[in-house]
């Protein structure tokens, strides 16, 4: 059920006067006979603006625990930095390099039996063999022969004057071609040449021994195929090779 509104109960001052202290009922009485005297005492005086401040528990409870604060990770040095972890040129060790014989520091290459009489041959000499049998005359059943100095040689050929030189070297000391006449410096004739067919080659060349040989980088040699030493040395050109005739 509604609870009942309590009626607020009659107030008697004079009961209440009698029932006080001496010091209580005289200042009751003061303030009944002047009542001047109930000034407000807020208007004189001034008073400080409130200041909200948080209980000592309060603040207490704020407080950011330490334990539970987790602290950026560090830095690693070498992420920063990463060549401070390289290792230096001056402290890695040298390779160790081994001592090898002489016969075994340089390059072997394969020696093989001659095939065919071009197998001996460079790219260079078998063009100019080529050039110099296309425009020959015959000579007999095994040779063609031409008349040419090597100024016209390395127009025929389309090398220059020395390189035409070697590789026309090259070919006699191969036993391709034979030089059967001189340069005759009073009629201004050049060497005449004796170029033999294939198998008139192969034939000379085995009768010399001349049937293994060895594909170099830039050359064909013949070689001893025990040892692969060169069979064929090379001969110091003359200076009046050197003229155009």
């Amino acid at each position: 059920m509604p609870k009942r509104k309590r009626q607020p109960e009659e107030f008697d001052v004079g009961e209440f006067l009698r029932e006080s202290d001496e010091d209580l009922k005289s200042a009751l009485h003061s303030l009944l006979r002047d009542p001047g005297a109930n000034r407000d005492i807020t208007s004189d005086s001034k008073i400080a603006p409130e200041v909200n401040l948080i209980p000592e528990h309060n603040l207490a409870l704020s407080a950011p625990d330490s334990s539970k604060i987790v602290s950026p990770p560090k830095l690693v040095e070498s992420n920063l930095i990463p060549t401070t972890n390289l290792i230096r040129p001056s402290t890695i060790d040298p390779p160790i390099k081994l001592a090898l014989p002489a016969e075994l520091r340089k390059r072997q290459f394969a020696i093989r039996e001659m095939k065919r009489y071009q197998d001996a041959h460079t790219r260079a000499e078998q063009h100019v063999y080529e050039c110099l049998w296309d425009n020959a005359s015959p000579h007999d059943d095994i040779s063609r022969a031409i008349t040419i100095g090597f100024g016209a040689l390395a127009k025929v050929v389309g090398l220059s004057e020395s390189n035409a030189r070697i590789n026309l070297r090259n070919l006699i000391a191969k036993l391709a071609v034979e030089e059967i006449a001189q340069y005759n410096c009073e009629q201004s004739v050049g060497r005449t040449y004796r170029i033999f067919c294939d198998t008139e080659i192969m034939r000379r060349r085995r009768e010399a021994g001349l049937v293994w040989f060895m594909r170099r980088t830039l050359a064909v040699v013949f070689v001893d195929p025990a040892t692969g030493q060169p069979l064929l040395k090379r001969k110091p050109l003359l200076k009046q090779e050197g003229a155009l005739h």
